[in-house]
């Protein structure tokens, strides 16, 4: 039978969101997922899930058969390197990308009052005497923030080609490809979009 072939991004959100395969690392993996979300509340589930190897979603323990090909999935990625799998996992569970910053580097943006007018800094507020400047924010990434977030993306999509090619040739029904998205898309060139002029067209 033919093997179907897969990206191996959409390979880990079969195997572990959709068949709900376990990564079994233990507190370790759960630690660097707790780091990555900031220490919050974005992967409580999801640790609980390490920690008892069952859906959470649905409550209980889940009598749901995992396959074969996800257990390979989930085993391989048991064997990275703990940095590199938490990355794995927590793109896969989310069924998203790590995020690379699109947007690069933020900026210092103008402050409004309610009427839509650039915020006044004064040396006595009460009596808006003293003009100081106008009130900023930033917004965005920081130079250092940027690098890091870069980083998380380079050490997951590493992560993923070392994945597909560990795979490769120890699946029954899949062949893994990929990874299909850029390396490095903040280096990648602007597509070129090139407009047809339908008013020089003939139409039959």
């Amino acid at each position: 039978m033919a093997k179907i072939k897969i990206d191996v991004e959409d390979l880990v959100v079969w195997a572990l969101a959709k068949q709900h395969a376990d990564v079994s690392r233990g507190s370790g993996i759960a630690q660097e997922l707790r780091q990555l979300a900031g220490g919050a509340t974005a992967t409580d589930r999801l640790e609980a899930y390490l920690a008892v190897g069952s859906r959470i979603d649905g409550g209980g323990s889940s009598s749901h058969k995992v396959s074969p090909d996800a257990q390979r999935v989930a085993a391989v990625i048991d064997a990275m390197p703990i940095e590199a799998a938490a990355l794995v996992v927590l793109a896969g569970r989310n069924m998203a990308p790590i995020e690379w910053g699109e947007e690069g580097i933020g900026r210092w943006v103008p402050v409004y009052d309610r009427k839509g007018r650039h915020k006044k800094r004064w040396q006595d507020p009460a009596q808006c005497r003293g003009l100081l400047g106008w009130e900023y924010e930033y917004e965005g990434y920081m130079p250092s923030g940027l690098d890091l977030v870069r980083l998380q993306y380079v050490v997951w999509w590493e992560a993923l080609r070392d994945l597909q090619q560990r795979l490769s040739g120890r699946l029954q029904g899949f062949e893994a490809t990929g990874p299909r998205r850029s390396a490095e898309p903040w280096n990648d060139k602007a597509p070129v979009i090139h407009y047809i002029n339908v008013e020089s067209l003939d139409v039959m």
